[in-house]
């Protein structure tokens, strides 16, 4: 077989050509194979004990042995090797086999696919444990281990690392879970490793060796299974924050969880502090100019968002594609700082609320207040994260306006004009549905039609005005989908003329914001003019207004697209 440059795959992207390489390993390949470039490859087995940490949350978590860690940090913060070299730590101090002294020892390493194995994983194994050392087998697309035995002055050690793929369907992880059994189970970037991966995992840990070499032990040293998992900042939704750091309130964290709590299972999670912090980790083992450099390649590609996860380690959002009202470095139209409130917002008593809502399985509903000159307040989002039927969000809303708006009446209600046609031959709609189960008088908003459009203009128009230093909008923080759709997940699908905008529309499968966007829009299109321009268009003058030649209205269509007005108009 022809020698394998297998890392330069290192940078490979393409999944077919990595696969490829990656099915072409045999056991024998790995020893021969060139050396990976800009990799310093172990020559020999690591000192558990005497090497240098990155620093002492690094260290604390290298030493924990707790049931499940995690760790999270910016990017070379040392945390994999630091990961990786921690399995060798707990080969070392697994306890002794009564049948023949020896300490067996297994970590299976996983990742979605063979190609992240092969590409990222492997490689750094090989920083850590030499490839010239032990056995290599497996390959082609199957799971590969790395076997060696070695002796210490306790003993001989039998080390075994599996790296496998278990893929991203519940299928496939169920069917490649079945049948594992290890001691360990580190996941590498486990923030790109499906949660039933973890969750199938702690099925699988502490069934090696069977537990007839432990017999006689005390019941603390019959049990030695971990599950670990190092990761750096993902976005705020990820199972890693959900579960591992128990920030997550919804069903499925808590379930997990409570579920762990129960079985006294322990969770010990690790921050590395960000570059902007004291105590930043490894920053002996890196150049001065190493984050500059990352921030300043992230923040040329426009990737502001990936400086504050990879760098800073901050929980964020994880972007792809081109936010719809981002705007222009000079003009730009949301603003987080001016149109997110800093504590949560409470409605004005006395003044009415109105509603939007957007129809579907995946429905939504937004609720604020509208007060003169032109300033939209919202202060509540309703949505199912899978969906849910017209009359479980009819009762949902009416549950949410009885609690957190008691007291207030609701003064309109508009609906995607969607919502009211025919669904079956009893003239059932959803928005009569919706209306019968939470009491209120829905309307179809008729404004713009179903266009698009008209929807995105009204948001625009609340974004950038500015009576006096009154702005047009204002979101409560506890809009917590509403916030991310605005500033991340509600991108362009197309990329038809960039400059201004013109034939593109914006990307709504698979975004769960962009029902909450368009309900709003349903709302705030009860300020719209007859002929469906918003309102801003007949306030001209106040100070403070927007520049007539904002480049920002470009965005628009021209008055002879099929549209029935230009935004250009409003500023003259």
């Amino acid at each position: 077989m022809p020698e394998i440059d297998l890392f330069s795959l290192r940078a490979i992207e393409d999944p077919d050509r990595a696969e490829a390489a990656a099915r072409a390993l045999s056991g024998g390949d790995v020893p021969n194979a060139k050396p990976v470039p800009g990799l310093q490859e172990a020559t020999e087995l690591p000192d558990a004990d005497l090497w240098e940490p990155p620093g002492p949350v690094g260290d604390a978590f290298y030493w924990d042995d707790a049931d499940i860690v995690g760790i999270r940090g910016p990017v070379g913060s040392g945390k994999t090797t630091q990961h990786l070299r921690s399995r060798f730590r707990r080969a070392k101090m697994m306890p002794r086999s009564v049948i023949d002294g020896v300490r067996y020892y297994k970590v299976v390493i996983a990742r979605e696919t063979y190609r992240q194995l092969w590409a990222t994983t492997i490689p750094s194994w090989w920083e850590v444990m030499p490839k010239s050392m032990g056995k290599w087998s497996g390959g082609r697309g199957d799971p590969v281990t790395h076997h060696i035995r070695f002796a210490d002055e306790d003993g001989e050690v039998d080390f075994i690392a599996e790296f496998m793929a278990f893929g991203t369907s519940p299928a496939e992880i169920e069917a490649n879970a079945r049948g594992v059994q290890t001691t360990d189970m580190a996941l590498e970037e486990a923030d790109t490793v499906p949660v039933m991966v973890f969750t199938k995992g702690l099925t699988r840990i502490d069934r090696y060796p069977a537990k007839k070499h432990f017999a006689g032990y005390p019941e603390h040293m019959r049990s030695y299974g971990q599950m670990s998992g190092s990761y750096n900042s993902p976005d705020e939704e990820n199972w890693t924050v959900r579960v591992l750091e128990g920030a997550g309130d919804d069903a499925e964290a808590q379930e997990i969880r409570s579920t762990l709590d129960d079985d006294g299972i322990r969770i010990n999670f690790y921050r590395q502090p960000g570059y902007d912090e004291p105590g930043c980790e490894n920053l002996q083992n890196l150049g001065p100019k190493y984050y500059p450099r990352a921030i300043a390649g992230m923040t040329a590609e426009g990737k502001g968002n990936d400086v504050e996860r990879l760098v800073y380690n901050r929980i964020g959002y994880v972007r792809i594609g081109d936010p719809v009202f981002k705007g222009t470095d000079k003009h730009p139209l949301y603003v987080p700082n001016l149109h997110i409130a800093r504590s949560p917002l409470k409605p004005v008593a006395g003044h009415p609320l109105r509603i939007g809502l957007d129809q579907g399985y995946y429905g939504a509903a937004v609720i604020g207040q509208f007060f003169e000159p032109f300033q939209w307040r919202i202060y509540g989002e309703l949505w199912f994260k899978n969906g849910s039927f017209a009359p479980q969000f009819g009762m949902a809303l009416k549950e949410k306006l009885d609690g957190e708006f008691a007291g207030f009446r609701v003064e309109m209600v508009l609906a995607d004009i969607a919502g009211s046609s025919k669904e079956s031959l009893e003239d059932v709609t959803w928005t009569n549905t919706v209306s019968a189960h939470s009491g209120l008088e829905i309307e179809p908003q008729p404004l713009g039609g179903n266009r698009v459009e008209p929807r995105l203009a009204v948001w625009r128009a609340a974004m950038q005005w500015n009576h006096f230093g009154t702005q047009g909008l204002i979101i409560s923080p506890e809009c917590k989908l509403l916030k991310r759709g605005l500033e991340n997940d509600y991108v362009w699908a197309t990329d038809n003329d960039k400059s201004t905008n013109r034939g593109r529309v914006p990307r709504k499968k698979g975004v769960r914001a962009a029902d909450v966007i368009d309900a709003g829009g349903y709302m705030m299109l009860s300020e719209s003019l007859p002929d469906g321009r918003p309102k801003t268009a007949a306030l001209i003058g106040h100070n403070g207004g927007p520049p007539i030649d904002d480049p920002v209205m470009t965005d628009v269509p021209d008055a002879s697209d099929d549209y029935d007005f230009d935004l250009r108009e409003q500023w003259g």
